[in-house]
């Protein structure tokens, strides 16, 4: 469908700039330029990403992302609903947080229940 097609096209750059603008209009160039934000992974299949920011902003992202409503791309703007999955304090524990996140969304069942799943999860290609 038309917009399948258009949230695959979202991209990393997209969510940064839209993010961005957001903090821009809620907190000023100031809160702009010192939250450091980083979109590090984004998946447009699972329509996921991971955002890094330094430990004292990260309560200024978090409240942008709750008001994000739109995604700039070139000339069109896309209707979104962001929301906080999880908190992490390092690398692995954002991704691990993201798989579990899949795990919910695609397959229904908690890991917390299933105890350590065998191989490495969701890996950074």
């Amino acid at each position: 469908s038309p917009l399948d097609q258009s949230i695959q096209q979202v991209t990393s750059t997209d969510i940064y700039r839209s993010l961005q603008e957001t903090i821009t209009q809620n907190f000023g160039l100031v809160g702009a330029s010192t939250t450091d934000v980083q979109v590090r992974l984004y998946d447009p299949k699972v329509r996921l990403a991971i955002i890094k920011t330094t430990r004292d902003k990260y309560p200024l992202v978090r409240s942008s992302l709750a008001v994000l409503t739109q995604i700039k791309q070139g000339g069109d703007v896309l209707k979104v609903v962001a929301s906080t999955i999880a908190v992490s304090s390092s690398a692995r524990t954002a991704r691990n947080a993201a798989w579990e996140e899949i795990q919910k969304r695609f397959y229904g069942q908690d890991l917390g229940s299933l105890g350590k799943m065998k191989g490495e999860p969701w890996t950074k290609r």
